[in-house]
């Protein structure tokens, strides 16, 4: 969900409120970015609520809304947020959104969340061509904020690949689940080292109970 990717952003486990504050925490004083946070959560949940119960085009405008809302700088282009290509938003986002700030960070793993989700709702309405621009513009997102070899980049490489073979672009097709599986593989692998190295320690660890059972044995 929007409120997970932005847990992972922070690193926090903290309830939504005190989390998604966060994201505005150099003006806890101000009563705009109060009200901003509060849009942001209202369209969040109404995008949600409309989509589960498959009204796309209201959820498509509560989503769009939330990525809005994110931006702390207008896209130059003007215009409606929706009809700017993916490219465009990403080359404002690099120049304006975007820094090592953990609070930006936060804002930028929301904006990619909320761009899969206005996706979602475009490839709902059949509206594919859209709905891959928004697609693109979470994986540009998500690679930067996270790095490339994190699951959700695979995610929005799955639904990249989706997209593509709807439109009966099969190497396309081919090519983003490729991507995806990489990411999958590569996590499995590392799980599959950590999950050995667990073994081994814990075969230590009860080799070594033994032994301190023979010791105390023996004192006796």
């Amino acid at each position: 969900s929007l409120l997970d990717a932005l847990r992972e952003a922070e690193g926090a486990t903290t309830t939504t409120t005190t989390t998604t504050t966060t994201i505005f925490s150099e003006h806890k004083g101000s009563d705009v970015e109060g009200d901003k946070l509060v849009s942001i959560e209202q369209s969040m949940k109404l995008g949600r609520s409309y989509y589960e119960s498959g009204n796309f085009d209201n959820a498509f405008n509560s989503y769009v809304k939330v990525m809005s809302l994110l931006l702390s700088v207008p896209p130059d282009a003007g215009g409606e947020l929706s009809d700017l290509d993916w490219e465009a938003l990403m080359t404002h986002c690099e120049k304006h959104e975007m820094s090592q700030a953990r609070q930006d960070l936060t804002k930028m793993a929301l904006f990619g969340m909320a761009a899969k989700s206005v996706g979602d709702c475009l490839a709902d309405m059949y509206q594919f061509e859209a709905a891959k621009d928004k697609y693109h513009l979470c994986l540009a997102v998500r690679e930067k904020v996270y790095g490339k070899d994190h699951l959700l980049v695979a995610e929005a490489s799955l639904a990249l690949g989706r997209i593509y073979m709807a439109q009966a672009l099969l190497s396309e097709s081919e090519a983003a689940f490729g991507s995806a599986q990489t990411i999958l593989l590569g996590k499995q692998a590392v799980l599959a080292e950590m999950s050995e190295r667990l073994n081994v320690a814990a075969f230590h660890a009860e080799i070594d109970e033994e032994g301190d059972d023979e010791r105390v044995n023996e004192t006796e």
